[in-house]
Order: structure tokens, then sequence, then C-alpha cells
């Protein structure tokens, strides 16, 4: 009822469009009716203003208008959306083909009227839209009630429902917060955009990071100052696609506690609305641990491929110098900044043998600036791990002084000192050091042990390459030098014996010379001992490779001996044309094994007379509180300074065996001797001004050890002359 009072209070407005007032004023007392507004306009133009605003329930269009015409006007109104429902009655007094009436229909038209019109026909006809119109809008009432009336229980239920979601939600948020803050570890927090000032930060972030929760509200950028520097940009970044795209995003980074303690968290970052703004919540877990166990990992892989390829480096040649280069620039680039290995020559003192920095530019000024200094050489450098590398630390990683300020200028923060050691004895020294950002840890300490193994193993095997293949080359020499030394005697007892028999077959032995005889078997006598005096360097060295060299100690007056020796060498003095000087203390009691330090004194008088004929020889015997000191001088040619350790070793001389005879073990056997008295044998000697040999034994030797072939029995059926002839025969 109430929408029906409504709709007869509220007129409906009816269009009349014409250009003549009079048509209009017609129109108007036609359709004059208090449930009309009648609105009058006297063109299309003025038509299409006032649809605008407003919506007819018909127009009444006159067709034939100055300007725009009824036609045209009706078709501009039906091409808009708003009012191509509104139903035209065209009105013409001029226009009545049926040519325009079928046109006035195919622009919209619902009628096509001529004037004069009948009154009533026209009131009818605009009756019937009017209450069109009214039902139209009566539906149009109801349908907007409806709706309203759905809104409002839409809201009401929305309202319900938004409380029920709001208290749920602060019950979940209640168990969320009591959820993470029992977890150990991970920490919620709270951020706004434009600052990332932290508004929340759960309890655990102080365990976590360090901090109070107070210090997170008070000081400013907290979060941002700590994070690590290499991980800000990341961190700054995945800020800005929050911001930008709205999408949650998970970041990785690392955090700088405040103990500068670094801890790895996994931050998922979101944002929230809050209050009509946003805010951006963050979760983030201590991943430490597994961050430290995927490090181990990798690490444990990189050390697994470097040794493998350490190993192979190694394995690939037998020249130790190339092969150590090669091992040094692959732990530049995969394990540390710097690397020195140092090998021990043959005197017995550190020799750069590789060397190798990250920088290719660096490597040539530490090859120039490590070779060994002039002043007194560290013969061991300390062996450690050090962290910091204070100066002093840094002398302690120096084989010479000279070496300090190339290794200072490394600017090494930490350093591992390992020695090589292969057979139980060192053998060299590995010095690896790192610099800038990287630092050595425990675990790396114990990663170079296993390169030491691997480089002394190869150095070692390097060393016995060379010891074997000099072996090979000095067994080769000795074969040769011990032919033509055997043969030697033998030739010519060979020519004396085959005299002999001729002389005896022909049965006219008395009928030759007796002095001619004599002096045929004292020729062949002395080439037999000749012969036998290398059999029995043979058998020495056989006794000492063997370890059965013994000693038989006794009490003996060496002066005694030595003039003994003077009287039986002064025939091969003699020949040699030297002569001997002997000055000491008259006597002098001593408990060695006489037969062998008669051996050692006979191989230096023999060396002294071949390598110095026709010059004098001295021999000089002191006592001291430590022992004895005998020396033996020439005056020959001398020895050079890089022969002198040389010469006492196996089948060595310091001349070419083509200029003299032996075998080259006369001092080899003598150093073995002293060494067992617990004494020493050494030469001073320059070129050009001879040599002094040098015996320095103790009174007593430690032990008294019996060589079990070295007996008087053996030693007198050694000496027989027919045992020695039958011995260089079948050793011949």
């Amino acid at each position: 009822m109430t929408g029906n009072l409504i709709d007869t209070m509220v007129p409906v407005e009816i269009l009349l469009v014409d250009d003549r007032e009079e048509n209009l004023v017609a129109l108007e007392a036609v359709l004059q009716n208090q449930s009309y507004e009648l609105v009058k306009v006297t063109s299309g133009e003025a038509a299409l203003r006032y649809l605008l605003d407003h919506s007819p329930a018909v127009i009444l269009l006159d067709v034939q208008m100055p300007g725009l015409d009824g036609f045209a006007t009706a078709s501009i109104i039906k091409g808009s959306e708003r009012t191509r429902e509104i139903p035209i009655i065209f009105l013409t007094a001029i226009n009545k083909d049926d040519h325009y009436r079928a046109r006035g229909y195919e622009h919209g038209a619902v009628d096509y009227l001529y004037k004069p019109f009948d009154a009533q026909v026209l009131r009818s006809k605009v009756s019937v839209f009017a209450e069109l119109y009214r039902k139209t809008e009566k539906l149009l009432q109801a349908e907007r009630r409806l709706s309203e009336a759905a809104r409002r229980e839409q809201s009401r239920k929305f309202a319900e429902a938004e409380v029920k979601s709001l208290r749920r939600a602060q019950v979940e948020q209640r168990r969320y917060r009591e959820l993470v803050d029992g977890i150990n570890h991970g920490m919620v927090w709270s951020a706004d955009t434009r600052h990332f000032q932290i508004s929340y930060m759960s309890p655990r972030a102080e365990s976590i990071l360090g901090f109070p929760s107070s210090e997170w509200f008070s000081e400013a950028r907290l979060w941002e100052k700590n994070l690590h520097p290499a991980d800000r940009v990341l961190f700054a970044q995945a800020l800005s696609g929050l911001v930008l795209d709205g999408e949650p995003i998970t970041i990785e980074h690392r955090f700088v506690r405040a103990d500068k303690k670094i801890v790895w968290l996994q931050t998922g970052l979101r944002l929230s609305s809050v209050d009509e703004h946003q805010e951006i919540r963050g979760l983030s877990v201590d991943i430490t641990k597994l961050k430290d166990a995927e490090h181990a990992q990798a690490q444990a892989k990189n050390r697994s491929d470097l040794l493998a390829e350490v190993s192979l480096l190694l394995t690939q040649t037998l020249d130790a110098q190339c092969a150590l280069n090669l091992v040094a620039t692959a732990l530049t680039e995969n394990f540390c900044t710097f690397v020195s290995i140092q090998g021990i020559d043959h005197a017995g003192l550190p020799r750069t043998m590789a060397v190798a920095h990250r920088e290719a530019s660096a490597v040539a000024t530490l090859i120039n600036n490590l070779t060994p200094g002039e002043s007194p050489a560290n013969l061991q450098i300390a062996e450690g791990f050090y962290q910091g590398c204070s100066e002093a630390d840094v002398l302690k990683l120096c084989a010479f002084p000279e070496q300090l300020p190339p290794l200072l200028n490394l600017r090494l923060n930490s350093a591992i000192v390992r020695p090589l050691i292969a057979r139980g004895q060192r053998i060299g020294t590995l010095v690896l050091g790192c610099a800038g950002e990287d630092s050595f840890t425990p675990a790396d300490a114990s990663f170079a042990e296993d390169i030491c193994f691997r480089i002394a193993s190869a150095m070692d095997n390097a060393a016995l390459y060379r010891d074997a293949q000099k072996a090979v080359r000095m067994r080769d020499e000795f074969l040769s030098i011990a032919s033509h030394e055997l043969k030697t005697p033998l030739t010519p007892l060979k020519i004396q014996t085959q005299q002999l028999l001729r002389l005896i077959a022909k049965d006219s032995l008395s009928s030759v010379d007796p002095a001619r005889v004599n002096r045929m078997l004292e020729i062949s006598n002395r080439q037999i001992e000749r012969l036998n005096k290398l059999i029995e360097d043979l058998l020495d060295i056989s006794r000492i490779s063997t370890g059965k060299m013994g000693l038989r100690i006794e009490e003996f007056d060496i002066m005694e001996l030595l003039n003994d020796m003077a009287q039986r060498f002064s025939g091969h003095l003699a020949s040699a044309g030297c002569e001997l000087n002997l000055s000491g203390p008259p006597s002098l009691k001593v408990h060695w094994d006489s037969f062998r330090i008669e051996q050692i004194l006979v191989n230096l008088l023999t060396n002294a007379t071949k390598y110095a004929p026709n010059k004098p020889v001295d021999c000089l015997v002191t006592a001291s509180r430590e022992g004895v000191h005998i020396s033996v001088r020439d005056q020959g040619m001398g020895i050079a300074h890089e022969d002198q350790d040389r010469i006492f070793g196996r089948f060595e001389r310091a001349v070419s065996g083509t200029h003299f005879g032996g075998l080259g073990l006369g001092l080899y056997i003598s150093t073995q001797i002293a060494e067992a008295h617990a004494g020493r044998l050494w030469v001073e000697s320059e070129l050009g001004a001879g040599s002094i040999f040098h015996l320095e034994l103790p009174f007593e030797s430690p032990g008294e050890l019996v060589d079990p072939l070295h007996n008087p029995k053996l030693d007198s059926f050694i000496a027989n002359p027919a045992f020695k002839t039958q011995a260089a025969a079948e050793f011949a």
C-alpha cells in the first residue's frame, strides 16, 4: 500500500519535442493530468540535453524539425545504452507516406501518428506507456528493497563471521606465539615497511642472536646493522621484492650476533595488514648447524678431490722439483694463499724446492727472495699452527733471516708448518699460509698432515730413484774399475808364472841366474799382495754391508805401531820418492783394534804417496783429554771443497780412475772403522796446497765386539800366497 501511494504521488515524466510552440501547447492540453509531468522542448538538441539527466516514461517526437530532425534524434537516443529502452511516438503532419512510417519504426519508434491526431487515442497510448513505466519502477524499487535487505543480511552475517574469525585469529595467534616461543631455534618478528623498525621480537631472539628484547625497540635499524656485510644487498632486494609484489619470500642469510659470532638464518618474509597499514612479518630459523654440516660435507669433498689431485701430480713424474711446483700451485688454487716446500741439501741445510702464491705476480718475487741467505740457517723451521701471525711468528717460518721481509709482505693471518718425514727421518718442511678473509682452522691442520705424508713419500721416492740411478752408475763404474784393477796384478803374475813353467818344462831352471828367479818371484809376490789387498777391501765392504764388521779391542802403543809401520813401509816410501816425518809422544797407550787402525793408517799413507809422489809426508800424533788425534799431511794436488764429503763414500775418488788406480773403497772402509771406534775421519784441503786427513778417536773404544771373520788362524790362512793365487784366479 505504501508503494501505491508513492506511485500516485510522484508524477511520471513525459517528454514533448516539437519546433512549433502551438503544437506543444496543443499536446499539453490533450495530455493534461496530475499524474503526468509534461516536459516541453523545441529541438532535438534540447531533447538530448534533457535526457542526459532524466529518464521519461515516453517521448512524443515531431518528425519534421529544423536542424536535428526527429529521425536523427531518435537514432541518437536509441544508440545510447542508458536511453535506448525509452519508448518513442513519432508525430507528423507532412511525412505521411508508408515509406516514412517504415523509417520511423526503423529508428526505434513504438508508434507513428499523423496530425491532426485523435486526442482520445493519444491519451490512451500515453497512459499505457506511463502505466508500464510505473510498474517497471515499482519492480525496480522492490528489487532495490530486496537487494538492500539482502545486503544488510549479508553484512550482518559477515560481521558475525568477522567477529568469530577475529576471536579465532586471536586464539590462533595466542597459540601460534606460544608455539613459536617454545621453538628453541626460531623467532618471530615484525617491522614497518618504510624504515624497517622492529615492532615485535619473540623472546627467543635473545638466546639466538644475543641481543636483549629492549635493544630491538630502543635502537633503530639494529637488524640491518648486524646483517652480515656480504648479505645486506640480498636482504634489501628481498624486502623490495616483497613490498612491490606482495608475494611471500624465503631467503638464507648470515647475522652477526652480539658476541660477534656468525649465525645462519632462514628467514621467511610476508606482508600483513594491521590497522589499515601494512607491516613486514618474519620467521627466522637458526640453521647454523645445518650450514656447518653442509660446509663440512662440501669441504670434505673438496679436500678429497684435492688429495686425489696432489697424489696424481706427485705420481706423474719422478722429477721432484717439477712435481712439487705443480703441487704447490694446486694448493694455492684450492686450499691456501701461500705455499713453500723446503727440502734439506747434502750439507743438512734447508733448501727451497717449491714456492707458490695465489697471485701469480707474487711468485717471481718470492722465488728470488726465499733463496738461502748468508746468515745462519734455521735448520728446523718450527712446526705448529699459527693464528694472527705476528712478526715473531713469521720469523719462525723463515729458514734464513733474510726471508723475513718477503714473508711479512704476504700479510698472513694464519699459517701451518709441518715436517716432511719419510722412513722416520725429517727430509723437509711444508709451510702453508692464508691471507685476506681466509683463515686456517684446526681441521685444516689435520688435512695438512695428509698433504705432508704424500709430499714426503714422493720426495723420498724421488730420492730413492736418484740413489738407485746413482747406484747403477756406481755399479757399472765399479765393475769396470774392479775388472781393470783385478786384471792388472793378474797379467804380470801370469807372465811370471808362465816363464817359470817354461823354464821347468825345459829342465833348465838350474842354468837360470838365481837373482832372476828371485826377481820373478818378488814381482809375483807383489802382484799377489796387491790382489790380496783388493780382495780384503771387497770382504770389508761385505762385512760392513751385512753389519758383521766387529772389533777386537786390545791395549797397545800407537806410537810403537806407527814406528813399526814406518819400517815396513820404508820400501814403498822409497819407491814413491817420499819421506815420512813421524812426530808424537814417545809412548801412547790406547784400547783399539790394532789391526783395523793399521788398516786406516796404511790407507792414508798409501793415498799420500799415490797422489803426492816425490814429496814428504807428515804424520803427527797428539793426545788430549778427549782422545787421540792423528793427522797425515801430504803436499799433493789438493781436493776441491765440493768433493771433500763425496770421497768418503763407496767407490768414490777425488780424481778420475784413468790416472790413478784403486776401487775407491779405502776411505769409505776407513770411515766405517773410525765410526765403529766412536771416532771420526775427515779432511782439510785446498786445491794446489795438499791435504790433511784427520783421525780422531777416544782412548778406549766402546765395546769389545769380535768379528767372526777376523781371527788369527783365518788371517794366516788368507795370507798364504797359494790361497791368494787360487782366489785371484777364481775371482778373475
